[in-house]
């Protein structure tokens, strides 16, 4: 074994001299340190190198750090990646957590601030590591729905986790709307995903969380609201879609969507199971277009 591999490696994405020689300064005695200096240095370092922590600098330059953490997020679903921001604001700390990234490394680093963050993030990265060997299958008329979207959209989505978290310690009610866009694979485009996602969203409160998932489905987590509050938000939702055509570049397009709804248990296990029993419930009602499925009682 080479001296570097008895070392954890510390993949340092960023374009600051004083941040290379800070990192090198107070950690070369403790990891095995390698440079990307470039947006594509980074990636492909990530996906040919078995890496133990990712730094990356939010203000690297001419490269969105959060739409690189998300890139690297996907590679690697467990690794801790660290956010270096002096950035306090709530929504972009939100995104940044959404993007996949771990935790934030405040811009005037300490040695006591990163030997706190590294401890966090080894414990974060074991329970991804535990959940993301989860897997199940949501049968659909042509293929498989969730597999890949509950490891890496749900149990790597931090605000879904705290949402989770929330919900237990309060003891509150948390309801699941599971979206399908009816007659999906006859569409002629699927440009229609991302203005669908955003009038879903114009609907819902910040609180909400909205997920997309493969084959033309939706999952909203609603949290602290009642089955029956969830069926008026429902309806909302339905009406939102049918009454007004979406524009795309090159035509308009008119859409319906049908709706199951369920109460949901802030867990794992529930989770999965609750989304397949809204999914099954939908797909046997595939003539009963446009609709709101209530499936408390199943």
């Amino acid at each position: 074994m080479t001296e570097k591999n008895k070392f954890p490696t510390l993949l340092l994405i960023s374009d600051n001299p004083s941040i290379h020689h800070w990192i090198k300064k107070n950690l070369e005695n403790r990891f095995f340190i390698i440079d990307a200096p470039t947006r594509q240095i980074a990636i492909e370092i990530a996906q040919s190198t078995e890496l133990d922590f990712i730094i990356l600098d939010s203000f690297f330059e001419d490269c969105d750090s959060l739409e690189l953490a998300s890139q690297l997020r996907q590679i690697n679903l467990s690794i801790p990646i660290f956010l270096m921001t002096g950035r306090l604001k709530k929504s972009f700390r939100d995104a940044a957590l959404d993007s996949g990234v771990t935790d934030f490394l405040n811009d005037q680093l300490t040695v006591e601030e990163l030997e706190t963050r590294f401890a966090a993030g080894k414990k974060t990265a074991a329970m991804r590591k535990k959940t993301s060997d989860i897997s199940f299958q949501i049968k659909t008329p042509e293929q498989t729905l969730a597999v890949d979207f509950f490891k890496n959209k749900l149990l790597l989505n931090q605000k879904a986790l705290r949402l989770f978290d929330e919900v237990k310690k309060k003891k509150d009610s948390i309801t699941l709307l599971l979206v399908r866009i009816d007659y999906f694979d006859k569409l002629p485009t699927r440009e229609i995903l991302s203005p669908l996602q955003e009038r879903l969203n114009a609907c819902l409160q910040a609180e909400d969380l909205l997920l997309s998932a493969p084959n033309g489905i939706f999952i909203i987590l609603l949290p602290h609201t009642s089955i029956k509050d969830a069926h008026d938000i429902a309806e909302q939702l339905r009406k939102s879609v049918q009454q007004k055509a979406f524009d795309l570049p090159e035509h308009s397009l008119n859409l319906t969507i049908s709706i199951a709804v369920s109460p949901l248990e802030a867990n794992e296990s529930q989770y999965k199971k609750t989304v397949a029993l809204a999914n099954q419930a939908l797909n046997e009602r595939q003539n009963a277009t446009n609709s709101i499925i209530s499936i408390d009682n199943e």
